[in-house]
């Protein structure tokens, strides 16, 4: 799944520009580098978890409307993630 350079959460870091050829983990890891966010970090996950979901809100739909499993796997699977998780917390995690 490409990253969206018209995510309003980029719209925070005038810093970044976006590649809208790139994918959407690869973004994340590119802003991440320019605000020195460590992955071992809360910080990290935090935003990266508000990045997605916003990539996600952008592309498949709003998630506040209903936190589906589902949702969160499909979404899981557009990112490449091998091993979907089956519940929602974990899927929130990774």
């Amino acid at each position: 799944m490409a990253g969206s350079g018209s995510n309003p959460y980029l719209q925070a870091f005038p810093e970044f520009t976006p590649d809208p050829r790139a994918s959407v983990v690869t973004e994340f890891e590119r802003l991440a580098g320019i605000k020195r966010w460590r992955p071992s970090t809360k910080k990290y996950r935090s935003q990266r978890r508000q990045y997605l979901l916003s990539e996600y809100d952008l592309n498949l739909g709003n998630l506040d409307k209903e936190n589906k499993l589902e949702d969160f796997q499909e979404l899981c699977r557009k990112l490449g993630i091998k091993n979907v998780p089956t519940s929602m917390t974990k899927c929130k995690k990774v």
